[in-house]
């Protein structure tokens, strides 16, 4: 199990961001939340080591309309807290 704080820079406001990372964290079963922050988007992302590594590079990618700068990953203990992944405000 893993647990990971992401921060994303880049043109990734208004462009469908968050839904994406969603639709993929849903997919491969990683729970946690995403939600913009001022300048980027973070993500919150708990599940499987290769779970959390598909997310991490769904992430760098991004939608079509984005354009990703950076993603810094900062690892965390994970603490089961998640039911789900949730879009946040």
């Amino acid at each position: 199990m893993r647990k990971v704080h992401l921060y994303i820079d880049g043109l990734v406001l208004s462009v469908g961001y968050r839904s994406f990372v969603k639709r993929r964290a849903d997919t491969i079963g990683v729970k946690g939340y995403v939600r913009n922050i001022e300048g980027g988007v973070e993500v919150i992302a708990e599940g499987e080591d290769d779970a959390v590594n598909q997310l991490i590079e769904a992430c760098r990618q991004g939608p079509s309309t984005a354009k990703v700068t950076n993603v810094t990953v900062e690892e965390e203990e994970p603490n089961y807290l998640f039911k789900d992944f949730v879009i946040r405000p």
